[in-house]
């Protein structure tokens, strides 16, 4: 059981539609996937939540409802054949990192139960939030979603970046100078060595799956997108394996 936390670097930048488009991956590939909501926002839900990608209302009972009730079962929502899916909930709750920490690993130890899980991808919204900020003491890997723009060249070396975190390029567009430009300085950078090789390119199908409320990698798996995702797939299964390899 290998645990992903998904971040973005700053604002939305997809980490629902990844996080949604991983999971289907890994279980189109022979996994078995779950994919955790593990974003909140209390002020204003989401009209982008991973909720949309599985075509459930927004208030649909999810996990952190079922701690603060807690409840004795977990209700994982089969979205296909070894692909499960499991909502944050419409609870209202606040809490700080020591309380997400506490939550977080209440439910690991839930989700641990159900031993045929081999990859579970959470969402854990925007790096250095509450939520996420615990959830990457509790990962075995962090895989951090930047866009090459301008702007992302302060953001990023104000940023900490883990021994097991590894960054990668979102809404990449390859004729763009700039953006180029941005890849550039970023791989030569200090933590070049953080960064995947897979950048996932800019894609309207990506869009389009929103409208028909299904993850990329369902809705068109032929679609440039996809094909990147399932190269990060791949990239996170290597990593899994020689983390595996290191610990014997």
């Amino acid at each position: 059981m290998y645990w992903i936390c998904l971040q973005g670097l700053s604002g939305f930048i997809g980490t629902s539609s990844i996080a949604s488009a991983l999971g289907y991956s890994f279980s189109k590939n022979g996994w078995n996937s779950l994919c955790v909501d593990g974003y909140h926002d209390y002020l204003a839900k989401r009209s982008s939540s991973t909720n949309i990608l599985y075509n459930l209302e927004s208030n649909t009972k999810g996990w952190f409802d079922n701690l603060c009730c807690q409840d004795s079962e977990l209700n994982l929502l089969k979205f296909a054949d070894k692909c499960y899916y499991l909502p944050f909930g419409n609870s209202a709750e606040h809490y700080d990192e020591k309380k997400a920490l506490e939550y977080i690993r209440q439910l690991k130890a839930k989700i641990s139960q159900y031993s045929k899980l081999d990859y579970i991808i959470v969402d854990a919204g925007v790096k250095n939030s509450v939520f996420a900020s615990a959830m990457e003491k509790e990962s075995d890997v962090i895989i951090t979603l930047m866009e090459a723009e301008g702007n992302c060249i302060s953001i990023f070396e104000e940023q900490e970046i883990k021994n097991n975190e590894y960054l990668v390029l979102n809404k990449f567009v390859l004729n763009s100078t700039v953006m180029n430009e941005v890849e550039m300085m970023i791989r030569n950078s200090d933590y070049g060595r953080n960064f995947l090789k897979t950048s996932i390119k800019y894609d309207e199908s990506v869009m389009q799956s929103f409208l028909h409320q299904m993850p990329v990698t369902r809705y068109m798996p032929i679609s440039v997108a996809s094909n990147d995702i399932e190269r990060l797939m791949f990239d996170i299964v290597f990593i899994s394996s020689n983390t595996d390899e290191s610990e014997k």
